[in-house]
């Protein structure tokens, strides 16, 4: 996943940090990989120069834990209750020219809706955190 942003995280300078314990899952890929790119786009258009993301997968209960962490400007309280809404965009600007449209959010939550899991913004102080959790199919 990570390969297909790599030109666009290193026109940034980014560091992409992959971590994966690579246990075998069953879920739908298609629909996972259009999520983590989804993820992946957002975290490396507000992540300063320089930065790092971190996307992680591990499993637990029965469950698979995808988390995209950036150290980017977070999102605004403000906006943490609407952001997976179709068309919202942050008040938070990114460092770099974007052109989102503000549906990314809306597709990765009905994505993951569509093979039994939620979505949230994970609070923190800066960056933004976001945690997919779906069921293991196994």
């Amino acid at each position: 996943m990570a390969q297909r942003r790599e030109l666009h995280s290193q026109s940034r300078q980014l560091k992409v940090i992959v971590e994966s314990s690579q246990e075998t899952a069953m879920l739908d890929a298609e629909k996972m990989s259009v999520v983590l790119d989804n993820l992946l786009s957002n975290a490396i258009d507000f992540s300063p120069e320089n930065g790092e993301i971190r996307l992680s997968v591990s499993h637990a209960d029965g469950l698979l834990r995808f988390e995209c962490v950036d150290q980017g400007p977070g999102i605004a309280e403000e906006d943490r209750q609407r952001i997976f809404e179709p068309f919202v965009q942050g008040q938070r600007v990114a460092p770099a020219p974007r052109q989102g449209s503000g549906v990314g959010l809306s597709i990765v939550r009905e994505l993951v809706r569509a093979m039994g899991g939620t979505v949230y913004l994970v609070p923190q102080e800066t960056g933004a955190h976001f945690r997919v959790e779906i069921p293991d199919e196994l």
